[in-house]
């Protein structure tokens, strides 16, 4: 028994010298342009090759890792994106894992990064990369903190932000949220992202009132809701498209406008495609996933939310629940959903593929509510836990 335990953590290994460096290097703000974050990439693929080959698996779990992992490298070869192969290894090789480990080590990563990085810029440190834009006649000047953009900036803290409700929610106070509250007011001072501030503090007073009031009314909005958030975010995606176009008075908003208009452009320029194409260039998240990465990743991102949303209802995981619903509607003006290193909610995904990453990981869950003031029906949680 000892050794088993022995050789599965040493297998847990491989995973962690492969995930570490990519959250080192997202942190740091790096993108798959730049020659660093490459070199960082193939560095790291070695340890998830092995960490696949040292693991054990069905028949089944075998061919859907080959199926995700091919439908990756035909997205990379056929639009140069190499975000989809990242995220189906990443998926695939956190095998049999606990997810919720994984991201309490990416919170600490991303988290001390950030604040760093943010604070040097700020005193003026390293490059605080101001951007000028003209609003309503007048210039407005943002600063991206040493990050791409001050929205990519502002992506980032609310990724922390994520990791930190998913990780710690249990352990929280009211001084942790209000804190997490305060400090996003301060970098919006800095980023003037509107859409990245309100959405972070979103997802904090939702997850705030879901864990601590225990309002039944809104955990079953969400539930009842949430599932169907993705398939009427891509709905409501081709409608503002198309609003935009035909409506006048639309137009007339100039920040509205010129963030989904990039999106109305890619549909009456391009034609879709199984894996995608390269030159997609929007914010529009729903369309830049359907025409840059093709309608096969496109289809799996949607199922495979949803599906994660029947798993967190079944299991009455309703903090998981409420940022993935955040997330569904930031995926509307930000791009960024489709990577793993910026969206690590694709991880559960895992545990629909691998039984056993799920028995883990609810186990994790139980655990942490029979500790931290939470008493969960175990009846209940123990029986789902042994369903395949």
């Amino acid at each position: 028994m000892t050794k088993k335990i022995t050789w599965s953590i040493g297998i847990d290994y491989c995973f962690y010298i492969f995930w570490i460096p990519l959250m080192v290097g997202k942190g740091l703000g790096f993108t798959g342009r730049d020659s660093i974050f490459q070199i960082i990439t193939f560095a790291a693929l070695p340890f998830a090759a092995l960490k696949l080959a040292l693991s054990k698996w069905t028949r089944k779990e075998l061919l859907v890792c080959i199926i995700l992992n091919l439908i990756g490298v035909a997205v990379w070869i056929f639009s140069g994106d190499t975000s989809i192969l990242l995220t189906t290894i990443t998926v695939t090789a956190c095998k049999d894992m606990d997810i919720y480990n994984i991201f309490k080590l990416s919170f600490w990563i991303r988290g001390i990064i950030f604040v760093v990085m943010t604070s040097l810029a700020i005193a003026r440190k390293i490059d605080i990369q101001y951007r000028v834009r003209y609003f309503n006649g007048e210039i407005d000047v943002r600063y991206a903190l040493g990050y791409d953009q001050p929205n990519a900036a502002h992506y980032t803290l609310f990724v922390v932000v994520v990791l930190a409700l998913i990780a710690y929610h249990n352990r929280m106070k009211l001084y942790h949220y209000a804190a997490l509250l305060a400090y996003n007011l301060f970098i919006f001072k800095y980023t003037d992202s509107r859409t990245g501030v309100s959405l972070t503090a979103l997802v904090l007073i939702l997850v705030y009132i879901l864990d601590r009031w225990h309002v039944l009314t809104l955990r079953r909005l969400i539930e009842r809701l949430g599932k169907y958030s993705y398939i009427l975010a891509t709905v409501g995606s081709f409608a503002i498209c198309f609003l935009l176009a035909t409506v006048p008075l639309l137009q007339s908003f100039e920040t509205l406008s010129s963030r989904f208009a990039t999106g109305t452009d890619v549909i009456r320029n391009n034609s879709l495609s199984l894996f995608g194409k390269p030159g997609i260039v929007t914010d529009f998240g729903y369309i830049a996933i359907l025409y840059g990465n093709g309608i096969i990743v496109f289809a799996l991102f949607i199922t495979g939310m949803t599906l994660l949303f029947k798993m967190c209802q079944k299991y009455n995981m309703y903090v998981e629940s409420a940022v993935m619903t955040v997330y569904a509607i930031y995926t509307l003006s930000e791009a960024y959903t489709g990577s793993v290193l910026m969206n690590l909610c694709l991880m559960f995904l895992a545990c629909i593929i691998y039984p056993k990453s799920r028995k883990k990981l609810l186990s994790t869950h139980i655990k942490d509510q029979k500790r931290f003031r939470k008493k969960p029906n175990k009846k209940r949680y123990m029986r789902k836990i042994k369903i395949r």
